[in-house]
């Protein structure tokens, strides 16, 4: 296997493109092997005997001869599709298929890190449905006066009925100039006329459904992204079992689990603890209601959760958590930390900074000091059950408030 790999690497050096995007052959084969998940991800390969070392950017665990070809020829701007389709049962990984694929556009062609807002529109199935073809034959056809390239995204496209199907493939049969359109749908029969267009086309990236050993490696790399770097294999198991073999629940579940875990480790009772049943996402909008401002909301939330037989103490712990990382970040703020290194220093994944970042910002010191103290006044009364929880929570809320 080291000699092919050299073989490989030598062809790779007479050519000129750069490393990372110009493997071909069995290195192309043994890292897709290797890769479990769908975003963009950085593989190095070591190689004593060739004495090299790069790394490798792609992004599909299982992909077909047509799918890396494609990908390929995009990569090595030998290709500018006009149009894609991407074909996935799960939302997270087609949206990370489709970020990486508007971010590739842009690095890529245009050289652009920075990608105008006015460069993406978002056009859901739904509002073409009705409102007509014609809305994405203007998309088409207009200009955007801020950049020159325009990608057009159609989510859920397998709600289209076969009539506005046909509709929508006659409008990109012929290539568009400075505009890329892309599908997305959970599964298109073949007999589809969007889909049999972009596969005669070979425009069609298809996601296989993660199953098995494919969907526990994946899992994993989702545990590692959220800063759980060591969750033993019960854990794993356990919020796959809870998760029903959702990728878009596993997901969620584990950003959950890194609101909550203050450490790299996680068993298998920590996860029971946290999810007797499937994780509520009003625990989420609990959070967003508090530090919104918006008491009623947060009183209905609240009632929702206790109402679903909810822990209270669980509640408690997510708030004194997550109040506690608003109070660190708000701080480190003050003294003209970064967000990029405070996010490094916190070892927080973008999206769990990112939404306490937001939070924070929304207090003052002396208001998340005073937050934190009225936690703490109401974890006593819990313990001693002075009140209902549903009294003492409530009580809590009103504490909460940035404006207060």
């Amino acid at each position: 296997m080291v000699a092919q790999f050299e073989a490989a690497l030598h062809a790779v050096k007479r050519s000129n493109l750069p490393p990372a995007w110009s493997l071909h052959g069995v290195v192309y084969r043994y890292v897709i092997h290797l890769i479990h998940r769908h975003s963009p991800l950085q593989i190095p390969l070591a190689l004593p005997q060739a004495n090299l070392y790069i790394t490798v950017k792609i992004f599909n665990p299982i992909m077909k001869d047509a799918f890396k070809d494609l990908l390929d020829q995009i990569i090595a701007k030998k290709r500018k599709p006009h149009a894609l389709l991407v074909l996935c049962k799960d939302r997270i990984r087609a949206k990370r298929t489709v970020d990486y694929l508007v971010k590739g556009f842009f690095e890529k062609h245009f050289q652009s890190a920075d990608i105008p807002a006015e460069a993406i529109v978002k056009l859901p199935i739904s509002r073409i449905k009705s409102e007509g073809s014609g809305i994405l034959a203007e998309q088409l056809q207009s200009v955007s006066l801020f950049s020159q390239f325009k990608i057009v995204i159609v989510k859920n496209c397998e709600e289209a009925t076969e009539k506005l199907s046909r509709e929508v493939a006659s409008l990109i049969e012929k290539p568009l100039e400075s505009t890329c359109v892309i599908f997305v749908a959970a599964k298109l029969p073949a007999s589809n006329a969007l889909r049999k267009l972009l596969t005669k086309q070979k425009l069609v990236i298809t996601l296989p459904e993660l199953k098995g050993y494919e969907l526990k490696r994946w899992t994993k790399r989702e545990f590692k992204l959220a800063g759980i770097t060591k969750p033993t294999e019960q854990a794993v198991n356990a919020v796959i079992a809870i998760a029903k073999n959702s990728p878009d629940k596993i997901s969620q579940l584990v950003e959950h689990l890194s609101l909550y875990s203050d450490s790299a480790e996680l068993d298998s009772d920590q996860v029971y603890s946290l999810f007797i049943e499937e994780q509520d996402p009003n625990e989420f909008k609990l959070l967003d209601q508090i530090t919104s401002g918006n008491q009623m909301a947060a009183e209905v939330e609240l009632a929702k959760l206790l109402g679903s037989g909810k822990n209270p103490f669980i509640l408690l712990s997510l708030i004194q958590r997550a109040f506690s990382n608003y109070l660190i970040i708000r701080a480190r703020l003050n003294k003209s930390d970064s967000p990029a290194i405070l996010r490094q220093k916190l070892n927080m994944n973008q999206w769990v900074f990112n939404k306490n970042l937001q939070a924070a910002k929304k207090y003052s010191l002396h208001r998340l000091d005073r937050s934190l103290g009225a936690v703490l006044k109401a974890d006593s009364k819990l313990k001693n059950r002075s009140l209902g929880a549903d009294l003492i929570l409530s009580e809590l809320l009103e504490g909460l408030s940035p404006g207060r």
